[in-house]
């Protein structure tokens, strides 16, 4: 939510919510839609960073409260870990034994109840992986079989803690393959409105709101699939209808206006400010290292 549209709604006596989402890769592909549905609604707080496995939230989830800095009074807290804690490198197994992944959700969800003691707390499955496209699984893949396994085990855990399941795994298992944007993720425009709406209905619930339906024509606009978190952002408030920078894999931004396309290769995620001035794109950023200016 814009900052004057959430100080607007509490000059009107609205109880804007709080909402926190931490998570994996999984949870770059809904953040910022997340974010756009509960405009007016609710303040939405993540990191700009992936949230990786097991062991990383348990050891950082203290210290992104305090850089989000969404405060003591946060109402819901939706949260996934799992995907890194499955995968398998050189077939010697999940790289999280499953023990020790059930280990580290019994601390993060002691954890949660910490740092933010109000909050309804959701927790999501892990989504299917795409196993076929893995080109070199005898190196490096992720199982369905594993997912599922921990999946489960996750269940098991959370529940204890009075924390709802979101079943994101259940809701993606039998979409078509085409869904998927890789082997691991659903960035899809197809994939992502379906996640997110089960993302808000759940949130909803659990507070009693009801979230917009998120711009998605806007959002993929000019692309079929997208991350985000630190891999998109809005350029502009009063340009974000006509501008966004839509950051890709591989060391490269892709950045469209109306019929002009402008490519930024890169070397860090260091892009301070963009503003349109006149017809004429200025971008202040760092690390830059090549531009390439392309009229379609």
């Amino acid at each position: 939510m814009m900052a004057d549209e959430s100080a607007a709604a509490q000059r009107e006596g609205k109880n804007v919510k709080k909402i926190v989402l931490i998570g994996d890769s999984i949870r770059l592909g809904y953040d910022v839609l997340v974010k756009d549905a509960y405009r007016g609604i609710a303040d939405v707080y993540f990191t700009k960073e992936n949230n990786c496995f097991a062991a990383y939230v348990l050891r950082f989830l203290h210290e992104w409260k305090n850089q989000i800095q969404c405060g003591d009074d946060v109402d819901c807290v939706h949260w996934n870990v799992g995907a890194w804690d499955t995968l398998t490198l050189y077939d010697d197994g999940p790289l999280t034994p499953i023990r020790v992944y059930k280990h580290y959700l019994k601390r993060i969800c002691k954890r949660i109840r910490l740092l933010f003691p109000k909050a309804k707390v959701i927790f999501a499955t892990s989504t299917p992986m795409d196993e076929a496209r893995f080109l070199t699984p005898e190196v490096y893949v992720r199982r369905n079989k594993d997912v599922e396994a921990y999946n489960k085990a996750a269940v098991s855990v959370v529940k204890k803690y009075g924390i709802v399941i979101n079943d994101l795994y259940g809701l993606m298992q039998d979409k078509p393959l085409d869904y998927h944007s890789d082997v691991a993720h659903f960035y899809t425009k197809k994939a992502a409105t379906l996640i997110t709406e089960k993302v808000c209905s759940v949130i909803d619930e659990a507070l009693e709101i009801k979230a917009n339906r998120p711009n998605y024509d806007f959002w993929f606009d000019e692309t079929e699939s997208y991350e985000g978190g630190d891999m998109m952002i809005t350029i502009s408030e009063h340009l974000e209808h006509e501008l966004c920078l839509y950051w890709k894999i591989h060391n490269r931004i892709i950045c469209i206006f109306k019929k002009c396309t402008i490519i930024f290769y890169y070397n860090f995620y260091n892009i301070y400010s963009a503003k349109l001035l006149n017809n004429i794109f200025t971008l202040s950023a760092c690390s830059i290292v090549n531009c390439l200016v392309v009229i379609s």
